[in-house]
């Protein structure tokens, strides 16, 4: 099957990563979860099937088609389509009523696709986000790939009476961007959230990189000082909050409670002037990511959660590194609080679950064989190869 995958990109720099297994090179090569995410979920298209794709760089406005054998054979730039009052806008807007799906539907963009589309005997379309609805060819069959569901991201991230105007109008855009395409949310929790709007998901695909993890899973506990705290980018509300919340909260009650114990920040874009307790180390980005979680006490994931990917969840989970999160950050897949990771809601829980570990080498142990051994069932390449191919076959057969 000849697939064509539309997907974000900050910029074209790294197109040649994604015709490579290489996760460490992925890892440290391109942007964020969602664009590993992608990376990951175009390697396993690639098992069976010739996959092309179409790099869109909103940043700069940009766009390239590459072939399977990872040739950019034609490139341009598209216009995002501005808010504003005018015939022209609301006309777009009131297609798909939601701003950042409206912004994608520039005409020219669409004329190209569709023409490249028909040229090269595409098959099946792929889409990593459901803002790209406007530019996908309804001709032939579509898969819409959701990391987020939208509405619950406003209500998580936004402030202000116009956060629930917004859920509203997001609302409407899943069904508008979501009604005619197979939809594949990235947990069970999206997954119940868009039958409850009425949209049916063909699977549910969790971050399609956890699987070359499985094999990284630590093998012993080791005995450290330090639990890791990981934002990502600190341009993101949710990473900054967290952040906030760590600095502000979280780290001087730990130091009155036990000040032998560390928190290790890592993450990108952190903010200028930022006040720094004698407990917390800012490491920012590391290529050593990985070897720092699994030398760790644990893995803490600051706040309520539940907005973003949660990555910071799961990678540590399917690597057998104890975690301490709010249940509404494991999204609905089968980790048990005091089986796979201990729950934490309030400044003192969160605390004491964070003593208990560091005291505590048989817990942290039997914490990590269960994480490690559920993870690796949920979490395993023949999981989401299967997953992908039910995907690709139940599209096909609903044209």
């Amino acid at each position: 099957m000849r697939i064509l995958v539309i997907h974000h990109v900050r910029n074209h720099e790294n197109s040649s990563i994604y015709s490579s297994n290489n996760y460490s090179q992925a890892s440290n090569t391109i942007y964020g979860a969602q664009e590993m995410d992608t990376w990951a979920g175009i390697r396993l298209l690639c098992e069976e099937n010739e996959v092309w794709r179409l790099e869109i760089s909103a940043n700069h406005q940009t766009f390239q088609f590459i072939d399977n054998l990872g040739k950019v054979f034609h490139s341009g730039k598209f216009k995002l389509v501005a808010s504003r009052i005018s015939l022209s806008y609301l006309t777009k807007f009131f297609k798909y009523f939601d701003p950042s799906i409206t912004q994608f539907a520039d005409e020219n963009l669409k004329t190209e696709v569709s023409a490249l589309v028909s040229r090269s005997s595409i098959d099946l379309i792929w889409s990593d986000t459901q803002f790209y609805a406007p530019i996908i060819d309804g001709t032939i069959p579509s898969v819409i790939r959701s990391v987020n569901f939208e509405p619950a991201h406003v209500l998580a991230e936004d402030s202000g009476f116009f956060k629930f105007v917004k859920f509203f109008l997001k609302l409407l855009g899943e069904r508008k961007a979501n009604s005619s395409v197979s939809l594949v949310p990235i947990s069970p929790r999206d997954s119940s959230r868009y039958k409850f709007i009425g949209l049916k998901s063909v699977e549910v695909l969790p971050l399609r990189q956890l699987s070359y993890l499985t094999s990284e899973a630590k093998s012993q506990v080791p005995n450290s000082d330090y639990f890791v705290v990981m934002g990502s980018s600190f341009e993101v509300r949710h990473n900054r909050r967290n952040l906030d919340y760590c600095l502000n909260k979280l780290a001087p009650a730990l130091y009155e409670k036990d000040p032998a114990i560390k928190i290790l920040i890592f993450g990108t874009r952190l903010p200028a002037n930022i006040q720094v307790p004698v407990n917390v180390q800012i490491v920012g980005f590391s290529e050593e990511y990985q070897d720092f979680l699994l030398n760790s006490l644990g893995v803490v994931v600051p706040y309520h959660g539940g907005a973003g990917m949660q990555s910071k969840v799961f990678e540590p989970l399917t690597l057998g590194v104890p975690v301490v999160a709010n249940p509404k950050s494991i999204a609905g897949y089968p980790f048990e609080k005091d089986v796979h990771y201990l729950d934490a809601s309030t400044i003192s829980e969160y605390i004491d679950r964070m003593v208990e570990l560091k005291g505590d080498a048989a817990l942290r142990k039997y914490l990590s064989e269960n994480a490690r051994d559920t993870a690796g069932i949920l979490f395993s390449h023949e999981s989401f190869s299967q997953k992908t191919n039910q995907v690709l076959k139940v599209t096909a057969a609903n044209l």
